[in-house]
């Protein structure tokens, strides 16, 4: 039975121009139960992508040895994924957020996303020689363009198919595909991968495990592509699924000028029939009376948003960290634990051990935030819980105690990897209504120029000035980044919209 609430239709800042659309009575609001399949489906494409992100850094030794490389080109097999990063988000960000109406933009980026993983997945089944290091640099760059569409899908998903107190849990969950394909990055690699007298061994290994991993993924792909692009039956409760009919009817659409009706007809597959909160059917209506603005003014705006520029540099901060601790894990674990025979494994145990805590941590932060909507409260303390994190791992590292170093990376993992959904949502909340492909895509330039340059600086301070004391400089760091997160202020765009108390809705759910 449907029930009417109270709410409020909050005046648009972020645009140009406030928007003067009107929401109608009784607007309908709806959530759908397929949602968690699509989230699964995404969750499961992000995870085959980022098992292969750390898989060379993870086990230097070996790879320096078979290529006969140095430990930086070594380094660049996972810094690659945070070069490709920056000139690729603003194309995926496009598809995803301007071209949705046309192209399905959640549905071709996670397609696109599946199928460019699968390519460099096989691309590096052709890099088992020596004397092929640049294959193998090639396919990480293909694999690690797939993951640009896949990374910025999920704020977007999250918003537009789950209701507002689902959204942070969903998008925690979306992240957690990330992570865990990090984690299993971390644990399966150095069991497969084994430092044999024989380079011809290691080739064999090295192949064992690319062969596998090409596998995987066409799997995922093919799936992926019967579930986006099967035929399906049509109903008012459920979204319509896109057939070879759909595509055929919008050509013909589009071929007699009427793309007003060819665009309706496709985007019906990119959202559901109704919002799932006054947040989402606000931007729609706001959409329909011809207020969204273009890709370029949409970036203007965040930019010209202090607030979101504040927290663009401490998110920046935050995960460029934690992406340069992934990349040097191995050699700061080799540096300590070099004389024990399976330091590698060792190294193996404890990335695992950062991301699926981090895992829980952020899946345990996204439940705080929908319950609570304490977004500054949450994103400041999971910040300064994390500079502690860091400051133990620094010392439990110098202390040689593997016992203590499983215990800090405990914490470090927790709060680090627990903070990427919760800063995707405060992006989201500081720049709504703007397109949430687009202010989360801008999120991850910071990290991934700012990952590139720890990674490098951190690695050359080590040589210079030690371990502990470049893990100290990077102490610091992450202490400006949490100066920067209280500097925020408290402007919740979306929670406004969705709780005001004067507009009248129905939740049919």
């Amino acid at each position: 039975m449907s029930k009417q609430v109270d709410y409020t239709l909050v005046p648009v800042k972020a645009l140009e121009e406030p928007a003067k659309c009107k929401l109608q009575e009784d607007t309908k609001v709806k959530v759908y139960p397929r949602r968690w399949l699509m989230l699964l489906m995404f969750s499961v494409c992000l995870l085959v992508n980022c098992v292969q992100w750390i898989q060379y850094s993870i086990i230097p030794q070996v790879i320096t040895r078979y290529y006969n490389v140095s430990t930086t080109l070594v380094d660049f097999t996972s810094i690659i994924y945070l070069v490709i990063f920056v000139p690729a988000i603003f194309p995926a960000s496009y598809i995803l957020d301007r071209l949705a109406s046309l192209l399905m933009g959640l549905r071709w980026a996670t397609l696109l996303g599946a199928g460019l993983t699968a390519l460099g997945a096989w691309m590096k089944v052709w890099s088992v020689s020596p004397d092929r290091f640049l294959i193998t640099l090639l396919g990480q760059t293909v694999v690690g363009l797939g993951q640009v569409f896949q990374l910025t899908t999920s704020p977007r998903m999250a918003a537009v198919w789950f209701g507002p107190d689902q959204v942070a849990t969903a998008c925690s969950i979306g992240v957690f595909g990330n992570q865990f394909g990090v984690a299993l990055g971390f644990l399966v690699v150095p069991l497969i991968i084994k430092n044999h007298d024989t380079l011809l061994d290691i080739g064999s290994d090295l192949s064992f495990m690319f062969y596998t991993l090409a596998g995987i993924t066409s799997i995922v792909f093919i799936i992926v592509l019967i579930c986006e692009f099967q035929p399906g039956h049509r109903d008012k409760n459920e979204a319509t699924r896109t057939t070879a009919c759909d595509a055929l009817l919008y050509m013909r659409v589009a071929i007699l000028s009427d793309y007003g009706q060819a665009t309706k007809t496709y985007s019906q597959t990119n959202e559901p029939p109704l919002p799932p909160s006054l947040g989402q059917a606000l931007q729609r209506a706001t959409a329909r009376e011809g207020h969204k603005n273009d890709f370029l003014g949409s970036i203007k705006r965040l930019l010209c948003n202090s607030n979101y520029t504040i927290h663009l540099m401490a998110y920046g901060i935050n995960v460029g960290m934690y992406n340069t601790v992934c990349t040097l894990l191995g050699q700061l674990i080799e540096i300590r634990f070099q004389n024990t025979e399976d330091w590698e494994q060792f190294a193996g145990r404890i990335g695992l051990l950062i991301v699926l805590v981090g895992t829980a941590g952020s899946m345990v932060f996204g439940f705080i935030l929908d319950k609570t909507h304490k977004y500054k409260e949450t994103t400041l303390a999971v910040y300064i819980l994390t500079v502690l994190g860091m400051v133990g791992f620094s010392f439990s590292l110098a202390s040689e105690s593997r016992l203590l170093v499983y215990i800090t990376a405990v914490l470090l993992g927790f709060f680090m990897g627990g903070y990427m959904p919760v800063g995707f949502e405060v992006g989201s909340e500081l720049t709504y209504p703007e397109p949430e492909g687009t202010a989360t895509g801008m999120l991850f330039i910071p990290p991934s120029i700012l990952g590139v340059v720890f990674t490098l600086l951190y690695s050359w301070l080590i040589g210079v000035i030690g371990d502990l004391w470049a893990s100290l400089v990077f102490v610091g760091i992450l202490g400006i980044g949490a100066i920067l997160t209280a500097c925020i202020r408290k402007d919740y765009r979306r929670l406004t919209a969705n709780t005001g108390p004067k507009h009248r809705h129905q939740d049919l759910n």
